[in-house]
């Protein structure tokens, strides 16, 4: 029966959407709207079937593994219908004719080699999704980003952004966003630009918090749901693995961190998130204590808590008190000391409710007794831990 309803639609649509499988040359129509290819072919064939796709002027949708680029700086300029275009794959440079197809509304570029961006860019002014995720040769963004108002998803997971470009405060629309990178010498402006990100969703990363000014930019993100904020990241390339898109996570350097545990404890206490937030990861942190967030460990709706590698602190806040908190990670903090930091005074609920796991990995100065922890059932009964 599916098989049926495949050629039927098949048929229907033949005159208007196209799947070629490969075999001979694809018989384009002038009314082809939908065009598919997702197999890897050599140059001479990359050609040819850019050539074919050239008399298909009212193309809306192309979908192809593109290995090289040559033929494409032709071909995007007839194609001004073009609504999605899908790259993802083995092309390493975009043309500057991307600036033709004024209508494009989705480019996805994923697992693509493509070490920069052109900055024409940055005139597609109708694009709502650009997809970059696993592009290991990008490390930054066109400086006119800001200028695609209508952008609502930025995927750049896993690649490795120096910064972000100016003015990305103008993309009030943007709801994805997975990492926002400061830089040493703009972080002010750059959390300026994130406060005014209101409709962010889902899952984000703030690193290289070391260089942040502390502007209150996450109070207001009702929508997100995981959040990781990373004192410390970097990444250190060789160009040999740069052209293998081999990464290495790097150690950065000691003296550019600093010591000044006060002001990054005051950059953390204004970076407290909204209540809404689930999940939320704070790394290396260089504070000798955690914030107050008084409101936080009573309203949060907070689920799983990881601290990881906060070495310099030496006690933790009442986590015991967060009212939703099921998961605890801790990890490298080798300054704490006392256990019973973390269970607080909350009468009504006792410590740790509604806790069911709990992992404590490299804090060597560890002491005190781990108490039982009472289950969100009233009974008291040992919480899955793992302490190594």
């Amino acid at each position: 029966m599916h098989d049926l309803i495949n050629d039927l639609a098949s048929f229907v649509s033949r005159e208007f959407c196209l799947r070629w499988e490969g075999s001979d040359s694809p018989d384009i129509l002038s009314r082809t709207r939908h065009f598919s290819y997702k197999r890897y072919y050599d140059h001479t064939e990359n050609i040819r079937i850019f050539e074919d796709l050239q008399q298909a002027k009212y193309l809306r949708t192309f979908l192809m593994n593109v290995t090289s680029s040559k033929g494409l700086d032709e071909l995007l300029p007839r194609l001004q219908c073009l609504r999605m275009l899908n790259l993802s794959g083995r092309i390493g440079e975009l043309p500057d004719s991307i600036n033709n197809l004024k209508l494009l509304r989705h480019l996805d570029l994923s697992y693509s080699f493509i070490k920069k961006l052109p900055d024409t860019i940055c005139t597609l002014y109708n694009l709502q999704v650009l997809l970059l995720s696993n592009c290991w040769g990008l490390t930054e963004l066109p400086a006119n980003l800001g200028r695609l108002i209508n952008l609502s998803h930025l995927d750049t997971t896993g690649i490795m952004l120096k910064k972000m470009p100016p003015d990305m405060g103008n993309l009030k629309d943007l709801q994805m966003l997975p990492e926002f990178v400061l830089d040493k010498s703009t972080a002010g402006d750059n959390l300026a630009d994130l406060k005014k990100l209101q409709n962010l969703r889902g899952g984000l990363c703030i690193s290289r918090l070391v260089h942040s000014s502390g502007l209150e930019a996450l109070r207001d993100k009702k929508f997100l749901k995981e959040l990781v904020l990373d004192y410390w990241r970097g990444w250190d390339v060789s160009e040999e693995e740069a052209e293998s898109c081999d990464l290495v996570e790097a150690k950065w350097d000691s003296s550019e961190k600093g010591n000044n545990t006060v002001e990054e404890r005051e950059v953390l206490e204004k970076l407290q998130p909204h209540l809404n937030l689930e999940r939320l990861t704070i790394k290396s942190y260089g504070g000798k204590m955690f914030p107050g967030w008084s409101e936080y460990y009573s309203s949060s709706a907070l689920v799983s808590l990881k601290l990881v590698n906060c070495q310099n602190c030496i006690s933790l806040p009442p986590l015991g008190q967060l009212p939703s908190l099921r998961e605890l990670f801790i990890s490298g903090l080798s300054g704490w000391q006392e256990w019973s930091d973390v269970g607080g005074d909350n009468n009504e609920g006792g410590v740790f409710s509604n806790l069911v796991q709990l992992e404590v990995y490299e804090c060597p100065n560890l002491t005190g007794r781990l108490a039982r922890i009472r289950m969100f059932s009233g009974r008291w009964i040992p919480v899955k831990v793992k302490i190594t």
